[in-house]
């Protein structure tokens, strides 16, 4: 049986990727073996100067990396269509959709929207962006 390592990935040259909850744990180190592969990896934050530090980050490491700053705020879904249609002005293809973002909280919050705030950006805002970039992805 065939084992997978991150050395197994092919060259990505060429291809897109969008990572949300990119700036730390699991997102960020989405994106340095993405980068690492030459794919071009927009990185969903909620918070600019995050996201920009993230970049300026995995810059150092990989100076030729090709990534950009994609503004998304799964708290509010209007941030997460406006993210979508954004991309789409940017990209004709998507390649791949590592939807990471979340949060953890223990006591109950609704979004403006009136969902449950985890449900929403756990679950809602994941399917929503999916959803939206369906045609290109």
């Amino acid at each position: 049986m065939p084992s997978f390592s991150l050395d197994s990935l092919p060259d990505l040259a060429g291809k897109v990727y969008i990572v949300t909850g990119a700036n730390a744990g699991i997102g960020y180190a989405t994106v340095i073996h993405l980068a690492r592969k030459h794919a071009k990896v927009y990185l969903g934050i909620r918070t600019e100067t995050k996201g920009k530090a993230a970049i300026a980050a995995i810059k150092e490491l990989i100076p030729d990396a090709d990534l950009h700053l994609l503004p998304l705020d799964h708290m509010f879904l209007s941030s997460v269509k406006a993210a979508a249609a954004s991309f789409a002005t940017k990209e004709t293809k998507l390649h791949g959709l590592v939807n990471n973002a979340g949060v953890l909280s223990t006591s109950f919050k609704k979004t403006q929207e009136g969902y449950e705030n985890q449900f929403q950006v756990n679950y809602l805002g994941h399917w929503l962006l999916t959803y939206h970039l369906l045609p290109i992805l």
